[in-house]
Order: structure tokens, then C-alpha cells, then sequence
């Protein structure tokens, strides 16, 4: 029924047809200035592998293509007759670091197809990950292959190829990408290093840590005094000093120890590299 459908408005189209038109590759957008999400597309890819012809698969691929492909006033990926014309949709080949889909389908214009459509897209997998790379779509035609090429940034990556007459045959699209998906973070360290004390350091250290302690006692029995006849304030006073006194015991032990701990801030970079590529025949017909 589809071929039928496909053929009567391809044949519709093309006897308003003069002359030729040329195929151009639209300029590949990365990052989705349109809004694309990562989750969109992560969640497209897996629905695409368990029934790429579901009624919810296609509406969600017809989001992407509503997004990409260009679409003028007055235009859509719709049709009066069916509805949702979305003719493909096809998962890459599955990825730990990054997954994706190839769509395609018609512009319409009061009902109408007037133009092909072709999109693939691509996201890494984790979070907080930023792609690195190159993704290249082409399209087999009747008359001449077209091409786009991407260089893959952000989170999420667009190649689309969205100028190809109705009339032409698409015998088949390649989407395919290859780099990295990388993330930054800050790591913090700590590191033991030997620190020999001095008898005179540790006699300051004693010295201030009974200073401490001695305030700390007299600090709780105003607190007691202040409480009066409260079982509650009591307690929490009690609980107060006794974690204080343990701070004040942890200080004084790491002022006589025969080591310091050094800390130190380095930035580390997870680079995870991967290869993604998706294949469709007689794509519009």
C-alpha cells in the first residue's frame, strides 16, 4: 500500500515538473540549534529497534524531521492521507558510547509531497559527554548522489540532506560516524606524606589542643547551666560537646603525626571513541 501511495504522489509531483533540479546537501547543524535532545534521540534509536514502523517511532522520528529539514510556511512532514508520512527509520549499529538514527520522508505542502527529506543524528549514550568527530550522510539517487558532512560537537550531532526533489528516486542513504565521546571533570586527591615532628612542635600541639579542651568544657558547662531543668537542651549540649572535643583529639593526632596529607585539584578527561553507521534501501518508494 505504501508503494502505491509513494508512487501516485511522486508521479503527481513530477508531471508539474520542468526541466532538472540539482540535489544539495543542506548544511549539516551539530549541537540542535532546533532543540533536539539527547534523551530524544537515545530514546528514538531504542524504540526504532524494537518496531521502526510504530505509530509512536514514527511520530517521534517525524519530530526530528520537523525540526531539520528546512521546512518553510505552510509546510510539514504530513500528508492529508496517511497522516505521518515518515518513510524510514533506521537505529546505527548499537554503541556502549553513542547511538543514533537515519530518517527520512516527505515534505508536504497542503497535502501535498514536494520535496525528500533525509536526516541522520547522533548522541552519546552517558551523560555529560560531548561528541568529537566526523558523521558524513549520502543519498543513492536516480540522478546524482548528494552528501553531508558534519563535524560532531555537543551532546547532540545533525547531518541533513533536505533539497531532494520529490520526483527524484532515493535508492538508498549511508549514515555513518566515527570519533569520541569525551567528559571533563575535577578529581581531588589526598596524599600521604612522611612530616616528622619536632619535640617542640609536639609540645605546642599538646599545649593548644588542653587549651582547646579546657574551653570546650567550660563552653558545655554554661551550656548545662543555661538548659536549667530541659532534658533536651541538656542533650544537645552534651552531643555538641562531645563531637567538638572529638574534632579538637582528631587535630591535635594529625599535629603529632609523622605525616601530612597533601591535597591536590586535577582536571581528568574520559575519552571513550566509537563508530556508528546505519543503512537504508529504496528509502522513498
Amino acid at each position: 500500500m505504501r508503494s502505491s501511495l509513494l508512487s501516485r504522489s511522486v508521479i503527481a509531483v513530477a508531471s508539474l515538473a520542468i526541466g532538472s533540479v540539482a540535489l544539495v546537501a543542506a548544511p549539516a547543524t551539530a549541537a540542535t540549534p532546533s532543540g533536539i535532545t539527547r534523551d530524544a534521540v537515545l530514546s528514538l534509536a531504542a524504540a526504532a529497534r524494537v518496531d521502526a514502523t510504530a505509530a509512536a517511532t514514527r511520530t517521534a522520528a517525524r519530530d526530528i524531521l520537523s525540526r531539520e529539514c528546512a521546512l518553510t510556511t505552510g509546510e510539514s512532514i504530513t500528508t492529508t492521507e496517511n497522516g505521518l508520512f515518515v518513510t524510514s527509520v533506521a537505529a546505527v549499529t548499537p554503541s556502549a558510547t553513542a547511538d543514533g538514527v537515519s530518517i527520512s520522508g516527505f515534505v508536504s505542502l497542503s497535502g501535498q509531497p514536494i520535496r525528500q527529506c533525509v536526516v541522520g543524528v547522533i548522541a552519546p549514550t552517558a551523560p555529560g559527554f560531548t561528541l568529537s568527530g566526523q558523521a558524513t550522510l549520502s543519498i543513492t539517487t536516480s540522478s546524482s548522489p548528494a552528501q553531508a558532512q558534519t563535524t560532531l560537537s555537543g551532546d547532540v550531532s545533525v547531518s541533513a540532506i533536505n533539497t531532494i526533489p520529490n520526483f527524484t528516486a532515493v535508492t538508498g542513504s549511508t549514515y555513518s560516524a566515527s570519533g569520541a565521546a569525551s567528559k571533563t571533570s575535577t578529581v581531588r586527591t589526598s596524599t600521604k606524606v612522611k612530616d616528622k615532628k619536632t619535640s617542640t612542635q609536639k609540645k605546642a600541639a599538646k599545649k593548644k589542643y588542653d587549651k582547646k579542651l579546657k574551653a570546650l568544657k567550660t563552653s558545655y558547662k554554661k551550656a548545662l547551666a543555661k538548659a536549667g531543668s530541659s532534658k533536651a537542651k541538656k542533650k544537645a549540649a552534651q552531643k555538641s560537646f562531645s563531637a567538638k572535643k572529638k574534632a579538637a583529639k582528631a587535630t591535635y593526632r594529625y599535629a603529632i603525626a609523622g605525616y601530612k596529607i597533601v591535597r591536590k585539584t586535577k582536571t581528568v578527561t574520559e575519552t571513550r571513541p566509537f563508530t556508528a553507521k546505519a543503512e537504508q534501501s529504496n528509502l522513498l518508494f
